[in-house]
């Protein structure tokens, strides 16, 4: 980082930048020994029991390469603050900066762009796509250098007079502040790490109900034993087809989505500050934070409730739910309507004609197969810029240093919106706005005092070494308490 300064007369000019290159390199594990569970009680109803009957409700297992994520920053600045009279400074500026995105030293990472065919692997399910693909960049959403962010401020300090403001203000005892400025963010390297160890890089393998023996057969359906499919060995990119190589489903592997952009805050402040005496300063401000383009996980393939719904209304077996919409309908599980009922409006199904119970008659027989990516995938994310907060305060602080008494209060009245409070926090796929709420972190009232009293112990007499220095220090704080989050 480079930083530089001069004095022009009035002016105080200064201009800097900094350049980094970023690693994050990691070897995951990933449950490659493989994980039983024991949480759902499926065959007794007493977890203890299943364990002992050897009957786990899960297993897990997997296999990731290392992550090598890397990342490069860089920002330019100009600022100058101006006296323009002995009791006004303006302050301006301006900032240029880039960040990009994670990329995988690699390349071996991947995204989701709905009916988009890969050409990097050409059997790749359509959608699941790769950098070197059309319009994927190594950072899979591009890196933008239109980044500009300005600052403005100023301080004034009023001159007094001989009216009622002028007493009030007090010449020289009073100062007013104000503030705007635009900051940009970067993402989190977990957007990395978070993606790699998917197909065909890896493969993250999780049936329900194995057996001991075999975990890779499902216990109530029985079936010839299945083969490990673990170690993964791929052929090359070119010759290798998904189903051909083991990979079910595309399931819970998250996507860095191909259009984002850089985060950014917006930060405003006004406020008034009184010398009420040599010792004591109050201030009273009002500060506030816009928040855009934050990182939220999206749903990249959802289930459609409608459809489950219609299917229901109109007798279709087997029921559709509870979570049909997500499971069965991305799964292309087979609904049979009765004859003469029409397809789920703007359903992808395909219709055949099956006999009816006890073989009298036609039913329509749908394919509930109903999600923007198709068969080949269940539920997976975006990570997604596509957050919004707000946060806007009243501060109230004063401030005294004396001798005996030192002290520092405060009060903060605020409220804090947002749709995401956190890293991964999901919002709602079809309108995020409805996701917006308290943040996670809301605190309307806040007081804080910090205090110091020096005893007066050596006016006691004695030896200064035993009577001198001792003090009396403390913080005390009373908040309200956070949101309870469902």
């Amino acid at each position: 980082m480079d930083n530089y300064r001069k004095l022009v007369g009035k002016h105080s000019l200064s201009f800097g930048g900094s350049y980094h290159y970023t690693q994050l390199q990691e070897n995951l594990i990933n449950i490659e020994n493989g994980l039983f569970q024991f949480n759902t009680a499926t065959e007794t109803g007493k977890d203890i029991a299943d364990f002992l009957l050897g009957a786990p409700s899960g297993y897990q297992q997997g296999q990731t390469p290392a992550s090598n994520g890397r990342s490069k920053y860089m920002g330019l600045y100009g600022q100058d603050s101006w006296r323009a009279t002995p009791n006004l400074t303006l302050n301006y500026g301006l900032r240029w900066e880039f960040a990009t995105p994670w990329y995988e030293q690699h390349n071996e990472l991947e995204t989701i762009v709905p009916g988009l065919q890969s050409k990097v692997f050409p059997g790749s399910p359509v959608g699941w796509v790769f950098p070197g693909d059309p319009g994927i960049p190594r950072t899979l959403a591009p890196t933008r250098y239109n980044n500009f962010a300005p600052r403005l401020g100023f301080a004034y300090s009023p001159s007094g007079g001989d009216g009622w403001l002028g007493k009030l203000a007090g010449a020289g005892q009073t100062s007013i502040r104000a503030g705007y400025g635009l900051f940009y963010s970067s993402f989190e390297g977990a957007t990395d790490f978070n993606e790699i160890g998917d197909a065909p890089y890896g493969d993250f393998f999780a049936p329900g109900n194995p057996t001991f023996a075999n975990p890779f057969v499902n216990r109530p359906a029985g079936g010839a034993p299945a083969t490990s499919p673990f170690p993964i060995v791929l052929p090359p990119p070119q010759s290798l087809n998904f189903l051909n190589a083991g990979f079910l489903q595309i399931s819970s592997s998250p996507g860095f989505y191909y259009k984002n952009r850089l985060p950014y805050l917006e930060q405003y402040e006004f406020s008034i500050q009184r010398q009420l005496s040599s010792s004591t300063l109050f201030t009273v401000s009002y500060v506030g934070t816009q928040g855009h383009r934050l990182l939220s996980t999206q749903e990249a393939n959802p289930g459609i409730p409608a459809i489950c719904n219609y299917l229901n209304a109109n007798g279709a077996t087997p029921t559709c739910g509870p979570g049909g919409e997500n499971s069965n309908l991305a799964s292309g599980f087979s609904y049979v309507l009765p004859a003469g009922v029409a397809l789920p409006p703007g359903s992808a199904s395909i219709a055949t004609t099956t006999p009816c119970a006890g073989g009298v008659g036609t039913c329509n027989a749908v394919n509930g197969t109903r999600t923007a990516l198709g068969p080949n995938f269940t539920s997976d994310g975006y990570f997604i810029a596509n957050g919004q907060s707000s946060y806007n305060s009243l501060q109230i602080n004063l401030r005294r240093t004396a001798k005996s008494l030192t002290f520092l209060a405060g009060y903060t009245f605020s409220r804090s919106l947002d749709d995401s409070s956190g890293y991964g926090e999901q919002v709602n796929p079809f309108s995020p706005r409805f996701s917006r709420a308290l943040s996670a972190f809301d605190q309307s009232h806040n007081f804080v005092v910090s205090y110091a009293y020096n005893l007066p112990f050596d006016k006691l007499g004695g030896p200064k070494r035993l009577t001198g220095g001792w003090q009396l220090s403390g913080i005390t704080r009373f908040a309200t308490g956070v949101p309870v989050t469902l």
